[in-house]
């Protein structure tokens, strides 16, 4: 079952932005708190594609990671306004470090910085780790001029520099306390986390107006589906499944790539 997932030839959902009227087709998924090879496979792919193809510019990007102690993880993985506080907090100190190299290698004085964040919920033994895994351009943008704006490449961080990110208060247990006890009086009266959680999250939402999708439809007969893929110009048949392919390894006597002159042994 699970490659069935994600394909249009199996069934989806048309959907449609009351305000821009942009519609789209929403293939089926099993949205289990599982875990889908199929599923995360594709959504890994189209993440990958979307940040190379239409977030990410072409100017070097370094990876940041974050870890917090054991304390503030347990802390963060049910309370997602404190997440979103620590989160916060890291990304002013590094493009505060970006800016600060900026002024004074590059003379450039209001730096733009940019970042995409991902929040990791699990470790390798896939234990509660809650931690950050943060894209950030590796420079800033110089926005004074007229015209595109001109992107100033920095080097790696300092030794100092990391350690001043690792000492910020929210990234201490001690520091969680009273930033925790300013989102509970923030958040509405009667209304639980869960609730306002949810309420926030709008679902699929459209480039163009960021407005939330509506379903019109669910197809599920495959006859039906491959009639529509039809009108609309897309594969209205699922792709074949492939063979597993054998591992290139030490058992294998003459891999291709062990012939390629970059790879030789001399």
């Amino acid at each position: 079952m699970p490659a069935r997932l994600g394909i249009l030839a199996h069934g989806f959902l048309r959907v449609r932005c009351p305000a821009c009227r942009e519609e789209r087709l929403v293939p089926f998924s099993c949205k289990g708190r599982g875990f889908c090879p199929s599923c995360g496979g594709r959504r890994m792919a189209d993440t990958a594609a979307w940040l190379v193809d239409r977030v990410l510019p072409e100017v070097p990007v370094r990876q940041w990671v974050l870890t917090l102690p054991f304390a503030l993880r347990y802390r963060l993985a049910y309370d997602a306004e404190l997440t979103a506080a620590v989160l916060h907090e890291f990304l002013r100190a590094v493009f505060a470090g970006l800016r600060r190299r900026a002024r004074r290698e590059c003379g450039v004085p209001r730096g733009q910085c940019g970042a995409v964040v991902f929040v990791q919920r699990f470790g390798d033994a896939l234990n509660l780790n809650v931690h950050f895994h943060a894209l950030v351009l590796d420079g800033v943008y110089d926005a004074r001029g007229e015209g595109r704006p001109e992107f100033h490449a920095l080097g790696p961080p300092s030794v100092e520099e990391l350690a001043g990110i690792t000492a910020l208060p929210l990234c201490r247990p001690a520091g969680c306390g009273q930033r925790a006890a300013g989102a509970a009086r923030r958040r509405p009266a009667g209304l639980p986390a869960e609730a306002a959680l949810a309420r926030r999250d709008g679902g699929v939402r459209v480039p163009r107006c960021h407005g939330p999708m509506r379903i019109l439809a669910a197809i599920h007969p495959p006859d039906a589906a491959a009639a529509i893929l039809e009108c609309l110009g897309l594969p209205a048949r699922p792709p074949p499944a492939a063979s597993a392919r054998r591992p290139v390894g030490l058992f294998d006597p003459d891999p291709e790539w062990f012939r390629d002159p970059e790879w030789s042994r001399e």
